[in-house]
């Protein structure tokens, strides 16, 4: 009591929430965004307590602005209970970029399925998102949407989840040309997700050290590393350098 509730939102998150109690007592409405917010950390080990790291936990906030401002916490879980999950789900989830792979807009319902807020995302480039490996199959997916406009349910291929490992789905593309300039503008994914990842609680930080060692153990490269590391960097290149094309056209 008497402090101010914004010391409790995580440090990356606390920009989208001043921008929304900024808009709303400008425009006042009801909103919701998804912050992490600060977990009480209990009361022993003494004068040692400070020196605890802080956890925070994801949560999707109403905001409503009256006389007052009223916040409605609900606290958003890992979609996946078990290890590389089947996930049987109908609705697809929307992914939007520009053409040179800058994500545009980031579908909040994925935000159980993927680990990331929004606000992760914003900006980022999509390439970052996709597995090295399938690269050169979503190259061919992006030449079939220039050509047509669009494309039927693809293959399946994986995205980077928040804690590090991947998320398989199959996806319905689609694209944005401006009738002015004819030239492309937006590609929109409608992903429909198929199997979890390997550790189901897509909200736990990625542990890059862990994580390079399991992958390494687990895979057997036919080829040098160094090859192979070479050959990764060549198809992302590959494919940066095509959907910088796209900007050209």
């Amino acid at each position: 009591i008497g402090r101010s509730f914004i010391d409790f939102i995580h440090p990356k998150d606390r920009d989208t929430f001043a921008s929304q109690i900024t808009y709303g007592l400008a425009h006042p409405k009801n909103v919701s965004i998804f912050c992490r917010i600060r977990r009480y950390r209990g009361l022993i080990g003494g004068f040692g307590v400070r020196e605890r790291a802080a956890t925070f936990t994801p949560f999707l906030v109403k905001l409503s602005f009256k006389n007052y401002l009223v916040i409605h916490a609900t606290p958003t879980f890992s979609a996946y209970k078990t290890s590389n999950e089947v996930v049987s789900k109908d609705e697809p989830f929307v992914i939007r970029h520009i053409a040179n792979g800058q994500l545009d807009y980031i579908d909040p319902e994925l935000v159980p399925y993927l680990g990331y807020l929004p606000q992760d995302l914003t900006d980022k480039d999509v390439l970052q998102l996709y597995h090295p490996l399938d690269l050169p199959y979503l190259k061919q997916v992006y030449e079939i949407i220039m050509k047509e406009g669009s494309t039927p349910r693809s293959k399946s291929f994986r995205i980077l989840a928040q804690n590090g490992d991947y998320v398989t789905f199959e996806t319905e593309w689609s694209s944005f040309v401006n009738p002015w300039s004819k030239k492309l503008e937006l590609i929109i994914g409608k992903h429909f997700v198929l199997q979890g990842p390997a550790n189901p609680d897509v909200f736990r930080s990625p542990d890059p050290e862990q994580e390079s060692i399991i992958r390494m153990m687990n895979k057997c490269l036919s080829k040098p590393p160094e090859l192979a590391q070479q050959q990764m960097s060549k198809r992302c290149h590959d494919l940066a350098s095509f959907m910088e094309s796209l900007m050209e056209e």
